[in-house]
């Protein structure tokens, strides 16, 4: 009885030539299996590497925004102790000019007096 005739279904080959095809078939499939494992490995620890780096930024921008925080902070109280410096000259100032205004004033009143 013949076979039909089937494109996609091999020929078995009586001999060496078809166990060696059959092997050479077997290795290249082996071999797609292995790098197809070895990129599933890789895409694995890519999510993991992935994970990581995102736990690494919220922390990073959880830290910056506590930093941002505390510059404020450290910018307004240093704004007051400056304000109270210039506060404490200014009035430093101004008792002095009306210390020596005070004994011009009362200098001339004792000439104008005493003449």
């Amino acid at each position: 009885m013949a076979e039909l005739y089937d494109p996609y279904v091999p020929k078995i080959q009586h001999g060496t030539g078809g166990n060696e095809k059959t092997q050479s078939v077997q290795q290249q499939m082996n071999n797609v299996k292995n790098i197809m494992q070895q990129n599933i490995d890789k895409a694995m620890e890519r999510d993991e590497r992935l994970a990581d780096i995102h736990g690494k930024t919220e922390n990073l921008q959880s830290t910056a925004e506590r930093f941002r925080r505390g510059a404020n902070q450290v910018r307004k109280r240093m704004w007051w102790k400056d304000l109270k410096w210039k506060v404490i000259i200014a009035v430093t100032i101004l008792v002095i000019l009306g210390v020596i205004i005070g004994s011009i004033v009362g200098m001339q009143q004792n000439n104008n007096n005493g003449s």
